[in-house]
């Protein structure tokens, strides 16, 4: 149900030219219209704070070794036209980035700004290392219908473009990851779209997250458990120094009332 809505990319020459690039600064760009930034500034922290899992780092499959982290991010958004393209640090960045993922929905397929950045990061012969991710569709369409993407994703996003940036006849394939709540949800749709970039299954992060909070949960019962031993063992110490206090209090006790009857009995012994 899930993998349908994104390409498998454990054999896709996308990725492994990604991992190619290993001399870019970003790992990725986030495009989107100025309606959806909430939905970039939830994107770019949640990939700022995601770990690759441990059980995956390193491996060596064909699309490269698997990274880390995948962060830093860049954050398009929308600045002023620069006097030239040299100026202008959305390009820069767009040259120095593994991938362009564009966040779509409504707003974004009307925003020329979008439609722009996308052209422009296809131009530099990045045509399979661009990722959809689905936040919003026109109200009404069926689940998972053309006519539903078609809503969302920009036209640049759609088609192919040649390096002159224009948008050419010929159907584009981009991988998309849909967040919509209908479909898969934040959280699977954050786990496919990671799955994009490092060349992963959705399968094998999901088995990942799940060994991870199992761990998880495990280390919070064994730390309960030691917390508890911990505390058992100053309540019995606290028991027992208590005890310990009283006995010397009632031994002392019984030392002064021995030795006020020896003094009680010294006295009658020198009066008679």
């Amino acid at each position: 149900r899930h993998d349908r809505h994104l390409r498998q990319p454990s054999t896709s020459a996308r990725v492994l030219a990604a991992h190619s690039r290993s001399g870019l600064r970003y790992w990725a760009t986030l495009c989107y219209a100025p309606e959806d930034e909430p939905w970039a500034r939830w994107l770019n922290r949640a990939l700022k704070v995601y770990r690759v899992p441990k059980s995956l780092i390193g491996t060596q499959r064909a699309t490269g070794l698997f990274p880390r982290r995948l962060f830093p991010v860049f954050l398009a958004g929308h600045p002023p036209p620069p006097v030239s393209p040299d100026d202008d640090p959305v390009v820069r960045a767009r040259r120095d980035s593994r991938y362009l993922i564009v966040i779509c929905s409504p707003a974004a397929a009307a925003t020329p700004e979008v439609d722009r950045q996308i052209r422009c990061f296809k131009s530099l012969g990045h045509e399979e290392h661009v990722l959809a991710f689905i936040v919003a569709g026109a109200p009404g369409d069926a689940v998972g219908s053309e006519a539903s993407l078609l809503s969302c994703l920009p036209r640049a996003l759609r088609y192919r473009v040649n390096s002159n940036q224009e948008i050419t006849e010929e159907p584009a394939h981009p991988v998309v990851a849909d967040a919509r709540r209908r479909i898969n949800g934040k959280h699977t749709a954050f786990l496919l779209l990671v799955g994009g970039m490092i060349g992963a299954t959705y399968k094998e992060l999901r088995r990942c997250e799940f060994d991870r909070a199992k761990r998880r949960i495990q280390l919070m019962i064994a730390s309960s458990l030691i917390l508890a031993a911990v505390l058992c063992a100053l309540g019995a110490q606290c028991y027992y120094n208590k005890l310990q206090t009283l006995q010397d209090q009632e031994i002392a006790g019984m030392k002064g009332m021995l030795a006020e009857r020896a003094k009680r009995r010294a006295e009658q012994a020198k009066q008679t």
